[in-house]
């Protein structure tokens, strides 16, 4: 069989760029789907995933995801994920609360 390659250029994805900056943290819900991030720079950028939008300049000439846009999007996930461990066990101390 024969092997195929694909080109790589290199440089870190869109995607990983946008896992290190949630892994930095730093990022701010300001809306249901409206976010800071920070960017690379010391800077940040105004990230809105329900417009898939940001105000950076790698989106403002491409039209697509950035970085930013992908760091948002986990840190959504990670805060609804985050609610969901919560939730009953606030629902629990409710419900002890009213027995007592």
């Amino acid at each position: 069989m024969a092997r195929t390659s694909v080109a790589h250029s290199g440089a870190p994805s869109r995607e990983l760029k946008g896992l290190e900056i949630f892994h930095r943290g730093g990022i701010e819900r300001i809306g249901r789907d409206l976010f800071i991030v920070p960017s690379c720079s010391g800077g940040e950028y105004l990230a809105d995933l329900d417009a898939e939008a940001c105000s950076c300049p790698d989106y403002a000439r491409r039209r697509k995801a950035c970085k930013h846009i992908y760091a948002a999007t986990l840190y959504r996930a990670w805060l609804r994920a985050t609610a969901r461990r919560v939730a009953p066990i606030f629902a629990y101390d409710e419900l002890q609360a009213g027995e007592a």
